[in-house]
């Protein structure tokens, strides 16, 4: 990470942001697998339907809660998603499956994180600099503290900001703001670190805030 140190080191940087999803641990990794596995599960409530069908399925109630909930931390909510999925497939108590699979889900998808060696390497190298560290995420909060409790990152990342703290997503604004302010960092003399081009990178670029792209996928 030549060039992260480099900008870090001419910027005068006193601030990391940094994505979680996709940044510290390859997410799509890890989500295929739980979702495989939860998959294996619903095969003994529904026979007749394949892993590509449940898979294409689970996404359009996820694209459902998304838009409905949009910028609220309902919006990432797996047991809504999930009781919208068996409601479809006509599954009596769909409310109780669905309970059921979001814990299944969440706990398929911590046991199965691959993290970013390499990066958390670097954030442990700016924590002994005294640079402070915020985890910047759209997600509900009880699940990213899980991330980085499995990740060991509590003592390395001092904050975190969610959407759900803060009633906006990335690229908000607010969100940046609400970060910013927690570690008492100008955007100038802050980087943030993030996969999606335009939440991580141009969303904090927009704010004044040096934008660093990092990307984890698993490698077998």
């Amino acid at each position: 990470m030549q060039d992260l140190d480099k900008l870090i080191n001419e910027k005068n940087i006193n601030g990391i942001l940094v994505d979680i999803d996709g940044t510290l641990y390859d997410y799509e990794y890890a989500h295929l697998k739980s979702l495989k596995l939860c998959f294996k599960d619903f095969m003994n409530i529904k026979k007749d339907i394949s892993f590509n069908d449940f898979n294409d399925e689970y996404r359009a109630c996820r694209n459902i809660v998304t838009e409905k909930f949009r910028n609220q931390g309902s919006a990432r909510s797996r047991l809504l998603a999930f009781q919208i999925l068996f409601e479809k497939y006509n599954v009596n108590n769909a409310y109780s499956h669905a309970l059921d699979y979001e814990i299944r889900y969440w706990k398929y998808l911590i046991k199965n994180i691959k993290p970013n060696f390499r990066l958390i390497k670097f954030l442990i190298k700016s924590r002994s600099k005294n640079i402070k560290i915020c985890a910047v995420s759209d997600m509900q909060m009880r699940y990213q503290v899980k991330k980085l409790k499995k990740l060991d990152l509590e003592n390395i990342i001092q904050y975190l900001v969610t959407s759900e703290e803060c009633g906006f997503e990335k690229p908000e604004k607010l969100i940046y703001e609400h970060a910013l302010k927690k570690i008492s960092t100008a955007p100038h003399k802050t980087v943030m670190i993030g996969d999606n081009i335009s939440k991580d990178i141009e969303g904090a670029e927009a704010q004044g805030i040096h934008a660093y792209f990092e990307k984890f996928t698993y490698k077998k």
